[in-house]
């Protein structure tokens, strides 16, 4: 596989994780008891763990294919990527413990990370693609 084919599909699960984050939101005003939620959140955390790897997976495999040239660029989106997991092992954990009539606290704490993850990944997008375009230099 050659290096841009492999940065086309880094690319494409960056934007599919774009559109995922973006419906962890919508997430939060689903579920009509803490039971529901507790298991969306179960599904949602797998599936963001699932692309989150894939995406770092390609990511590193590049880096490879690259011979192993790793920059501030490259350090930046591999810090994202782990404080990403991070949050969302949090708050699935903070999920999985509250209780059944706390459920507008968990459904808003849900929500409030949601939106922070969808805009960390989208500052990172931003970023990458300023330097791409030799606006930022990195």
């Amino acid at each position: 596989m050659e290096l841009t084919q492999l940065l086309s599909i880094h690319a494409i699960l960056v934007k599919l994780f774009l559109g995922f984050l973006v419906l962890g939101i919508a997430i939060a005003f689903i579920p009509k008891s803490s039971e529901k939620l507790k298991k969306m959140s179960f599904s949602y955390t797998m599936i963001f763990q699932l692309v989150a790897t894939l995406i770092l997976l390609t990511g590193l495999y590049a880096l490879y294919l690259n011979g192993w040239h790793i920059g501030i660029a490259e350090i930046i989106m591999i810090v994202v990527w782990a404080l990403m997991m991070f949050i969302e092992i949090k708050k699935h954990k903070a999920i999985k413990m509250s209780h059944a009539e706390d459920l507008q606290s968990a459904k808003s704490g849900f929500l409030k990370v949601s939106i922070i993850q969808t805009l960390l990944l989208a500052l990172t997008v931003a970023l990458m693609v300023m330097k791409a375009k030799g606006v930022v230099a990195i």
